[in-house]
């Protein structure tokens, strides 16, 4: 069995060779947009930021090969699920803990979706089991119509 300990959102993060361990580079709690109203006629905004999710989990058994599938969802102020994105991850044996780093290119929003969105963090261990919430990261985005 997978065990979350932690997820995080940052604007970059890397994996050093030498010690194994993760760096995470701007931890993102809030973003703010500027936008020309004038120059914005379908209503629609795209924000071209990169970032990834890292998430850390620790294994129950680590004598044998273990799955899991990771889903991240993107919830909007109002409850709807914006995208998802789903992961199936392997381990070997002899693997107690593992790291995932979930890259993401760019967010599309309405010009008036201002508010807390909730990037969710499930995990599913077998193919036909439900997904269970492990984590809810809060992110603010402030869209100023200029």
């Amino acid at each position: 069995m997978f065990n979350h300990i932690w997820s995080v959102i940052c604007q970059n993060s890397s994996v050093d060779e030498g010690s194994n361990t993760v760096n995470l580079f701007g931890c993102i709690e809030n973003i703010g947009v500027d936008i020309d109203k004038n120059k914005n006629t379908n209503n629609k905004i795209s924000i071209p930021i990169q970032f990834d999710i890292v998430s850390y989990w620790t294994l129950d058994d680590s004598t044998k090969k273990n799955s899991l599938i990771l889903k991240i969802e993107m919830i909007k102020p109002n409850g709807e699920s914006s995208f998802q994105k789903e992961e199936n991850i392997f381990t070997q044996a002899g693997w107690g803990r593992i790291r995932n780093i979930a890259k993401f290119s760019g967010l599309e929003l309405g010009i008036n979706d201002s508010g807390r969105y909730i990037f969710r963090v499930s995990q599913k261990e077998k193919r036909n089991g439900d997904f269970v919430v492990v984590a809810n990261l809060p992110v603010d985005i402030n869209i100023n119509i200029k």
